[in-house]
């Protein structure tokens, strides 16, 4: 349950839209947010911390570092699926495109006719 909180924080933080806004004003003049931000393996980390630290963890510094590996293990999984769908969706959407294109062809040339 701990690591779904701490991936899901990260996630949040990271890609959230309700946050849009406050990560905009935060990275504005902070070139320290604007890495932050990018960083899956830098935000897992601190929000590792923080879900120890609501927890009341003795030994929150652990959740620091298992924080930061488990999200950044999440995020590289996210990336690589999503790159998987687009190289799989890419050559279906030209498909479809293309079989459009032919029945368009094939329907004003029997209007033609």
């Amino acid at each position: 349950m701990t690591t779904f909180a701490i991936i899901g924080l990260m996630f949040i933080l990271k890609y959230g839209s309700i946050l849009h806004s406050i990560r905009q004003f935060l990275c504005k003049d902070s070139r320290y947010f604007t890495e932050m931000f990018k960083c899956s393996l830098c935000l897992g980390a601190w929000s590792g911390l923080a879900v120890g630290l609501i927890q009341n963890h003795d030994f929150s510094l652990l959740y620091f570092l298992y924080g930061a590996s488990v999200s950044f293990f999440a995020d590289n999984i996210l990336e690589l699926i999503q790159s998987a769908t687009m190289k799989i969706s890419t050559p279906l959407k030209m498909m479809m495109v293309i079989q459009s294109v032919f029945i368009k062809m094939s329907s004003s040339s029997l209007v033609m006719q």
